[in-house]
């Protein structure tokens, strides 16, 4: 089962298309969650960058990739890329996945929104309330701010299905769950048993003082201008010190100028260190100190005493939970620091009893230990995601049956797949047919089908070509067990929510027999080209006489034991399916949002070919429609399809193959050819505005390059 694991943290990728951070929160950090999963989707934000600092670590590999939100910073930054966010997150497909939000979060917020009751696990690490009370940020929308994110995430927690909070009480009493879920505790603090000191530190009387900093400067809530405050202080007491700030931020230039204001000449600004250099300075340091205003459980303390150093800190969210009284500040204010340090530094035996327990103590929190308690709250992320998605899998007596055929689609199958796995309607069937793959395409179908069983796999020995797709699309109209038919292909992808949407459309709507959507159109790699947007009922029927306007795997009906494809009908069963339909008075109509993607790709000889065969079944289909219109029945068992494959298409003149062989034929530059093409179409069908209008494009030399650059950009190929 795949994790989705949604976080706040930032991250930057290089044109190599490698992910990478400045944080603890590299690939070590991620690959935890494979010890129960079997792969991590991260969802953050992605700046892409040209190259990252040599102090970055990667983020990404094996079994870990990123689904890039657009980069921002701050609330302007938010606003800005409102649109772009929610629009990126609607299309992730949470079904069938475990879930995971970070709070507090705006991101994790948006997530728990569209999740639309789907089961969600919380990690709670921190409390808004407290980063943007009074005195602790100075933004000027900091009371909309603080307000909005703890009711945010007041309400994500409450209706957790699993849930983990870094410290033992605060937190759990700020920010309750339901009192029938798990709850876990545990730190994401990352100390491996080279991240400890053989023993703690022995304090000696010493005039100087050796401290150290652990924290970012984007915000100053760690009460960082304070902290160099109260050494100024320490001064004026003829103390000699030494102070280590190690972090980075926007706000850093602040307190550099506020120590050089102040002429404290031995405080140094390291910036942010890689875990193992700020774990050096730790060791060859005597208090570390954190005078913050807000916070969790903050890492920085546990590293420091697994060093076997004194820690002070501010006694704000889990720090009570691991400091005894002796080593808490009780306010933040210049005076409190300094004379903690002062205090402290004179009694250098008790400093020596602090830091043995400091290291002791920091034991319980060892990676062995924190990965436990990790693995038993990840294990119940996914009992409760599997149980809800059995549940939805109800088998037995699914709400749609959904058939897709496939031959040798290895490079888009997965995709294709997964789009119908992890729709937002749970309740269904997926018939797969694969029909005799060479290419490992049976080999990924049978590696889906053992871990989702509502996956029905029939695997042919050989294939057979176009009758075997039409014979494949029969077979599972007649074992389909579902309500409503639902069409896919194997190399297109379908909307996350185009089940539910289809679906409570014809619920709805009981007069409708089959229903369409319109489409996005894709190329080969996926980028988008163009909407193909469908007309409604009855414009669309009458368009639909004319020629085939509908993508086959957009499609739903109802499931009547009666509709099937006609097997003569090759490369257009589609076309001559919904004529058939047609011709039985049954309702076709369509939705204009588009829920499937389509790829098309280059025309090549194949491709033009299997176009005008399409066209030929497809002028046949329309003579069978018209013959069941005039007399009841049409001539279909009398049909032989080795008439069309043995038909020499240069003679063919219906309007479809001559308004086909027009555009190809400008498009690939054949102007002799074109100009007879012209002339046939305006000798048997007149000046028809759309061809018209072409035939000034191709005879204006500028308008026919622009035709050229358009069609090539975009490999238009659609006939």
């Amino acid at each position: 089962m795949r994790v989705i694991y949604v976080t706040e943290f930032r991250f930057f990728q290089t044109p190599d298309r490698k992910v990478w951070t400045p944080n603890l929160h590299r690939y070590n950090w991620w690959s935890r969650l494979l010890d129960v999963f079997s792969d991590v989707l991260v969802v953050a934000r992605v700046d892409f960058v040209e190259s990252v600092p040599g102090d970055f670590s990667r983020a990404d590999g094996y079994g870990v990739e990123f689904y890039k939100l657009p980069y921002y910073i701050g609330p302007l930054g938010w606003v800005a890329n409102y649109r772009k966010i929610i629009s990126e997150i609607n299309k992730i497909n949470f079904f069938g996945s475990a879930v995971i939000l970070s709070m507090p979060g705006i991101i994790s917020y948006l997530v728990y929104r569209s999740l639309n009751g789907y089961p969600y696990s919380v990690y709670v690490i921190g409390d808004p309330n407290m980063v943007f009370s009074r005195g602790v940020s100075k933004h000027p929308l900091r009371p909309i701010i603080r307000y909005l994110f703890t009711r945010h995430q007041k309400t994500v927690c409450h209706n957790a299905s699993v849930i983990s909070y870094v410290t033992k009480n605060d937190l759990q009493k700020r920010y309750p769950t339901q009192k029938k879920i798990k709850s876990f505790r545990f730190s994401d603090v990352d100390l491996n048993i080279n991240d400890y000191a053989n023993k703690g530190k022995k304090y000696v009387k010493s005039k100087k003082i050796k401290l150290v900093f652990v924290g970012m400067f984007f915000e100053l809530y760690k009460n960082q201008l304070n902290l160099i405050r109260a050494l100024k202080i320490l001064k004026k007491f003829d103390l000699d010190f030494e102070l280590s700030m190690i972090g980075d931020g926007r706000y850093l230039n602040i307190c550099k100028k506020m120590a050089q204001k102040l002429s404290l000449e031995n405080v140094s600004f390291l910036g942010a260190l890689p875990k193992w250099k700020m774990i050096d300075q730790m060791r060859k340091s005597d208090i570390f100190i954190l005078p913050s205003r807000a916070e969790g459980l903050p890492r920085a303390i546990i590293q420091a005493m697994a060093q076997g150093i004194v820690c002070l800190a501010t006694n704000v969210g889990g720090i009570s939970d691991i400091l005894n009284p002796e080593q808490l500040i009780k306010t933040g204010n210049p005076i409190d620091i300094a004379n903690k340090i002062i205090d402290l530094s004179m009694n250098p035996k008790e400093m020596t009893r602090i830091a043995s327990r400091n290291l002791k103590l920091s034991k319980q929190f060892s990676e062995s230990n924190q990965q436990r308690k990790r693995v038993e709250f990840y294990n119940q992320i996914r009992k409760v995601s599997e149980s809800y998605r059995s549940k939805s899998f109800k088998t037995s007596s699914p709400e749609i049956s959904v058939i897709m055929s496939a031959y040798n689609s290895a490079k888009y199958i997965k995709e294709a797949v997964e789009s119908i796995l992890f729709q937002s309607f749970g309740n269904f069937e997926f018939i797969i047919i694969d029909d005799g793959s060479t290419d490992g395409t049976k080999k990924i179908l049978k590696e889906f089908s053992q871990q989702d069983p509502r996956i029905k796999l029939i695997c042919r020995r050989k294939n057979i070509g176009q009758p075997g797709f039409v014979r494949n699309l029969n077979f599972g109209l007649k074992i389909a067990r579902g309500r409503y038919i639902a069409r896919m292909d194997a190399d297109d992808i379908s909307n996350k929510y185009r089940l539910e949407k289809q679906l409570r459309y014809l619920e709805k709507n009981k007069n409708v027999f089959l229903l369409a959507s319109s489409a996005e159109i894709v190329n080969s790699k996926g980028k988008h080209l163009w909407f193909a947007k469908l007309p409604r009922h009855p414009y669309l029927l009458q368009k639909l006489q004319e020629r085939n306007l509908i993508m086959h795997d957009s499609i739903m009906f109802i499931n009547d034991k009666r509709t099937f494809y006609r097997e003569k009908i090759h490369y257009a069963q589609d076309y001559d399916f919904y004529l058939s339909i047609i011709s039985r008075e049954k309702i076709i109509e369509s939705l204009p949002e588009p829920l499937i993607s389509v790829r098309i790709y280059p025309d090549t000889d194949r491709i033009d070919k299997k176009r005008e065969k399409q066209i030929l079944f497809s002028e046949k289909s329309k003579e069978f429609f018209r013959q069941r219109q005039i007399f009841g029945k049409d001539q279909y068992e009398n049909f032989d399809p080795n008439i069309i494959y043995s038909t020499d298409t240069s003679l063919v003149v219906s309007r479809l193959m001559l308004e086909y062989k027009i555009r190809r034929s400008i498009r690939i530059g054949k102007n002799k050819k074109s100009d007879v093409l012209f002339k046939k179409y305006f000798l048997n069908y007149g000046k028809k505005p759309s061809i018209l209008l072409l035939f000034l494009f191709y005879k204006s030399n500028v308008l026919r390059i622009i035709f050229r650059m358009i069609s090539k950009i975009f490999k238009l190929s659609s006939w």
